[in-house]
C-alpha cells in the first residue's frame, strides 16, 4: 500500500509548510528529505571552512537538530528569500556562533545525532576540494555533484535513450567535458556503432541539452524551486 501523497511533497517549499504540520509523521519525514537534500554540501562548507572531519560532522548535526529542530526553518516564508541561500547563510551563522563559545563546548555535548554516512562525504570533499576554493564554493560544487548523480540516474532510465544504449554509453562520459580531443575518433566510434559522425554529434548536442534541462529540473524539485536560472547556470557550470 502506498502512502499518502501528502508525505511526499513535490517541491522543497511544500516540504518547508509541511514542517509546521499537526502531522508529526509528515513533519519528520519533511525534515528528514530537507536534511538530506542539504547535508553533504553543508559538510563540505564546514570542512572548507577549515573545520576538522568530525567537527564538521559535529557541525552539521548540530544545525540540523537544534536549528531546524527549533523551528527556525519553519518561520521562513517564500517572499523572504531563497532557501538554498537561506539555508547556507543560516549555516554559515550557527558555525560563527560554535567558534565564539568553542571554548565552552565538548565534542557532540547535548547533541542527538543522526546516523548519517560522513565517511564517504570525507572521501567526496578531499577527491573534490582544492586549496584556494572557499566554502561557499566547496558548498555550490558538492550540491552540482549531487545534482548531477541524480541527473546521470534520470537519463540511464529514460526509456527513449535506452532505445539505442550503445550511442548512450558512447556519450555518456563526455556530457560534461565534451568530446576528448586526445580520446577516440569520432568517426571510428561512429562507425563502430553504425551511423555517422554527424549523427553522432547531433545526438551528443542533444544529450548535452537534454542533461542541462534535466539539471535544472532536480535543481528546482530538490534544493529550491525558487532558484534562478543564473544560480542553476553557475552549478552547471562548476561541473564543466
Amino acid at each position: 500500500m502506498e502512502p499518502p501523497p501528502s508525505l511526499f511533497p513535490t517541491t522543497q517549499w511544500t516540504l518547508v509548510h509541511l514542517l509546521s504540520s499537526p502531522d508529526e509523521h509528515g513533519a519528520d519525514i519533511a525534515l528528514d528529505r530537507l536534511c538530506a537534500a542539504y547535508r553533504r554540501a553543508l559538510y563540505h562548507y564546514a570542512r572548507a571552512s577549515g573545520y576538522s572531519p568530525h567537527d564538521a560532522e559535529d557541525a552539521v548535526q548540530d544545525f540540523f537538530v537544534h536549528v531546524l529542530g527549533q523551528n527556525a526553518l519553519k518561520t521562513l516564508q517564500k517572499e523572504k528569500g531563497r532557501l538554498r541561500g537561506w539555508m547556507t547563510r543560516s549555516f554559515n551563522n550557527r558555525l560563527t556562533n560554535r567558534r565564539e563559545h568553542s571554548s565552552a563546548r565538548k565534542r557532540g555535548g547535548g547533541v542527538e545525532h543522526v546516523q548519517w554516512d560522513f565517511a564517504s562525504v570525507e572521501i567526496e570533499f578531499n577527491r573534490q576540494h582544492r586549496a584556494g576554493h572557499d566554502a561557499a564554493h566547496a558548498c555550490d560544487l558538492a550540491l552540482a555533484m549531487e545534482l548531477w548523480d541524480m541527473t546521470l540516474t534520470r537519463l540511464d532510465m529514460d526509456p527513449k535513450i535506452q532505445k539505442r544504449p550503445a550511442i548512450y554509453e558512447a556519450i555518456r562520459p563526455h556530457l560534461l567535458q565534451g568530446w576528448p580531443k586526445n580520446g577516440p575518433v569520432q568517426t571510428e566510434v561512429a562507425k563502430e556503432l553504425g551511423i555517422t559522425a554527424n549523427a553522432l554529434r547531433v545526438r551528443m548536442v542533444n544529450l548535452i541539452e537534454k542533461s542541462r534541462v534535466i539539471f535544472a529540473e532536480i535543481a528546482r524539485h530538490t534544493i529550491d524551486p525558487l532558484i534562478p536560472e543564473e544560480d542553476v547556470a553557475h552549478l552547471w557550470n562548476l561541473l564543466r
